[in-house]
């Protein structure tokens, strides 16, 4: 009965882990594009700063 609780446990365990390997592969391949973009318009925004420095 205890090993049947253990295993029962040890399952779900393994299951909740293979879920959120699933999850975090969804959200990278999602998120990767938004990141790249976000990080491209931070360069411009950073740039466009440089230069309204430079240009004081």
């Amino acid at each position: 009965m205890c090993f049947l609780g253990f295993s029962q446990e040890f399952l779900s365990l393994a299951i909740v882990s293979v879920l959120a390997g699933l999850f975090g592969q969804i959200v990278t391949i999602a998120c990767c594009p938004l990141v790249k973009s976000f990080l491209t318009f931070q360069t411009l925004v950073a740039q466009g700063f440089q230069d309204s420095v430079n240009n004081l």
